[in-house]
């Protein structure tokens, strides 16, 4: 098929003349629609017991919030605006599809390393518990409690009272990790 350069112009000025019946639409409310906005969040990095301040950078999108950066808090005195590779990886913890959400209690009858749970709701996961202590007769000095992956600063309002209400005598605390403590060992220096 070949076009003359007459009709390649008058075929050219219609598709134009048409386009121009075209309601063009309104980019403005697609974009207030659409549009993203940027806080930046001061928290606390639980991820050992050094607690870090740090800062979060959420981005939301048509009323959805999503964490986009995880870095140090540059106003503290204790981690000066730096953070660990652990802390920053705080944000994949948040997002992984594979986190527990849920209590899970193991399934009767099977055994351990089989991962046969069902989930269950808190209620039914402390009477669970309640209910093995009675079943099995678990006196107080028989626990040893572990606590350490977070900072004390974040379980001993809840667990301490816990303990001292059931008179558990073994309680078993690093209070601060190794590699947290030379890691500021490090950063203080710089």
């Amino acid at each position: 098929m070949k076009f003359t350069r007459r009709e390649f112009l008058k075929t050219s000025a219609l598709l134009g003349a048409g386009f121009s019946f075209l309601k063009p639409e309104n980019l403005e409310a697609k974009e207030k629609k659409s549009k993203i906005k940027t806080e930046k969040i001061p928290s606390i990095c639980n991820f050992c017991s050094t607690s870090c301040n740090i800062t979060v950078t959420v981005k939301t999108k048509n009323n959805t919030k999503r964490i986009t950066k995880i870095e140090g808090n540059k106003n503290s005195d204790l981690n000066r605006g730096k953070i660990c590779a652990r802390g920053q990886s705080g944000i994949f913890q948040t997002y992984d599809p594979n986190r527990i959400k849920t209590p899970l209690i193991r399934i009767k009858g099977s055994k351990r390393g089989e991962w046969k749970f069902k989930k269950a709701t808190w209620e039914e996961a402390f009477k669970f518990i309640a209910d093995t202590i009675k079943e099995k007769n678990i006196q107080p000095w028989q626990w040893a409690p572990v606590c350490s992956w977070i900072s004390c600063v974040y379980y001993k309002p809840f667990s301490f009272s816990f303990f001292d209400a059931n008179k558990i005598p073994n309680i078993i605390i690093a209070p601060i990790q190794h590699c947290v403590t030379t890691g500021h060992i490090g950063i203080d220096r710089l």
